[in-house]
């Protein structure tokens, strides 16, 4: 009766659920929502005005402004706002590159391409690439998908979402505007990181 009285009891459930949130408070005000400027929160709260997809059955158990997300795509969302904002800062609305290396389910990328004018490089293990494949090309099935899993495939600049193999990265030459990684580096050898950061530079 307490918790019914002093939260939103909707709100609350959700928190229970949601391992990115850990404190009692409603969602719209946690900590994890408090956004460095103004420009980033504007876009934030453009994302969550449309709905999170179905594809590998997300579990859609935080609600906010009468939609329902799960916590990877909300924290996704968070992410890209930050991105979405500092790239429209700096380069207006041209058509940017952007690569993303370990790029999970491919969550972020998916937010970046149906809100930002760009083409996306995902570089990751082979086996978490076909699951990025697969979920991409179900959102987007009207866009040039390119997968570079051995020797004999090679990269097309022309394609909207090229995959690569992270083993067969340093045979890879393409340009690109910006740089991505969220959760990975601290799972690699630092030797390994040092190579992504000498290809990126």
């Amino acid at each position: 009766k307490n918790i019914k009285k002093g939260l939103n009891y909707d709100n609350f459930k959700s928190l229970l659920s949601n391992s990115y949130v850990y404190s009692i408070t409603t969602l719209e005000y946690h900590p994890s929502l408090i956004f460095g400027s103004y420009g980033e929160e504007k876009i934030f709260k453009k994302l969550i005005q449309k709905k999170e997809v179905n594809i590998l059955n997300p579990r859609k158990e935080i609600k906010i402004k009468n939609n329902n997300f799960s916590s990877v795509y909300l924290t996704n969302m968070k992410i890209a706002s930050k991105i979405i904002y500092n790239l429209k800062e700096g380069g207006g609305d041209k058509k940017i590159t952007i690569f993303e290396i370990g790029g999970g389910l491919g969550v972020l990328a998916q937010i970046l391409l149906s809100n930002l004018n760009c083409r996306i490089i995902l570089c990751d293990l082979p086996q978490q690439l076909s699951i990025q494949k697969f979920y991409l090309t179900n959102i987007f099935k009207n866009k040039k998908h390119n997968f570079v899993a051995n020797d004999q495939d090679k990269f097309n600049k022309n394609c909207d979402i090229n995959y690569i193999n992270c083993s067969l990265l340093h045979k890879q030459k393409f340009n690109f505007d910006a740089a991505i990684n969220i959760n990975s580096f601290q799972e690699m050898q630092l030797n390994v990181v040092d190579n992504y950061i000498k290809f990126i530079f």
